[in-house]
C-alpha cells in the first residue's frame, strides 16, 4: 500500500464505502472491526490505548470485566507509574490466559475481545479459543448489546432526574418522593453520577475504528 496512487486509494475507499452502505447501519461498525482484525497481521495498527478504568467510566465495559482485569493486571502486568491496565496490556494475553482470569465468565471474555477489536487490538494466538469461549455463544452479541443498552438507559435516567430537579428547583426529598425513592440513596447515586460525568469531560474517550470511519464518511460526504 505504500506505493498506492492517491487516486487509486480514493477509488478503493469509495468502493468500500459503497459496499458498507448496503449493510444495516448497526452492522457497519462490527464489519469494520472484523475487517481490521483480518488485516491486523500485515496492515492493521491499534488506533488508541485507553485504560480499562476509562472504558468502564464511559460505560463501554462492565464493572465485572473492569474489576477482574484491574486485579489481574496489578499482579501480572508492568503497569508503570500510571498503575492502570490498558488495552495494550490485555492484548499481551492469549485467549486461554484471559479465560483463566478469576471472576471472568465467557460473556465478559467476549466483551473484552470485542472492545480490543474496536480499538484495533487483539489477543495473542487469537484464534486459539478455549472451550469456555466457544460454548453457547449464539446469543453472546445480543446479550452484550442488551447490557450496553442497560448502561446507557441508566445514564439517561440519571440525566433526566438531574434535569428535572434543576428545572423545577426540587429538593432531594421532593424528587425522591415523586419517583417513589428514598432521598439519601438517590442523592448519593446522582452525586456519583455527576462525578462520573465530570471525569468523562476531563478524560474524553478516544474514537474506535468504527467511529473514526463514520466520521471520515461524514467529512467526505
Amino acid at each position: 500500500m505504500e506505493n498506492q496512487n492517491p487516486a487509486d486509494e480514493s477509488a478503493i475507499i469509495d468502493a468500500i464505502v459503497s459496499l458498507l452502505g448496503k449493510l444495516p447501519v448497526e452492522r457497519i461498525q462490527p464489519a469494520l472491526a472484523r475487517i481490521h482484525r483480518q488485516l491486523g497481521d500485515t496492515q492493521g495498527a491499534p488506533v488508541a490505548d485507553p485504560s480499562i478504568r476509562q472504558l468502564h467510566r464511559w460505560g463501554r465495559i462492565s464493572t465485572r470485566s473492569c474489576m477482574a482485569l484491574d486485579y489481574y493486571g496489578i499482579q501480572n502486568f508492568d503497569l508503570g507509574h500510571h498503575q492502570h491496565v490498558h488495552l495494550s496490556h490485555v492484548a499481551s494475553m492469549t485467549p486461554r490466559d484471559l479465560a483463566k482470569v478469576a471472576n471472568l465468565g465467557a460473556l465478559c471474555c467476549h466483551e473484552i475481545i470485542g472492545i480490543l477489536a474496536d480499538y484495533g487490538w487483539r489477543l495473542r494466538d487469537a484464534h486459539d479459543l478455549p472451550a469456555i469461549m466457544t460454548r453457547n455463544t449464539g446469543n453472546v452479541r445480543q446479550r452484550l448489546a442488551e447490557e450496553q443498552a442497560k448502561r446507557q438507559a441508566f445514564d439517561d435516567r440519571n440525566h433526566a432526574l438531574l434535569r428535572e430537579k434543576a428545572d423545577e428547583r426540587l429538593t432531594w426529598e421532593a424528587l425522591a418522593d415523586r419517583h417513589g425513592l428514598s432521598a439519601a440513596p438517590l442523592r448519593a447515586r446522582l452525586a456519583a453520577f455527576e462525578r462520573n460525568m465530570q471525569y468523562r469531560e476531563a478524560n474524553p474517550l478516544p474514537a474506535t475504528i468504527g467511529e473514526s470511519a463514520h466520521a471520515d464518511v461524514r467529512i467526505g460526504a
